[in-house]
């Protein structure tokens, strides 16, 4: 249920873990919008109760991961 696959070799998977992630809108939202507001394309996005995975070119991987974890560590 809700499982996807993805077969591209230039398509990077970045994802963020943490207990009952999934029940957590603000986590989402809050990860869009900092990919958004820095022109990353995002290809597709899945989650489970414990991990949400946003997949990018690979082009944009590193500075995906940059923003992420500026918007959930550093900000913290």
């Amino acid at each position: 249920t809700g499982e996807m696959c993805i077969r591209d070799r230039h398509i990077s998977g970045i994802s963020i873990i943490g207990a009952s992630i999934r029940h957590d809108k603000n986590i989402l939202y809050k990860g869009i919008s900092a990919l958004e507001k820095h022109d990353i394309n995002i290809i597709s996005i899945n989650n489970s109760e414990i991990r949400l995975s946003f997949y990018v070119s690979d082009n944009d991987a590193e500075k995906t991961v940059k923003l992420l974890h500026k918007e959930f560590i550093e900000n913290e």
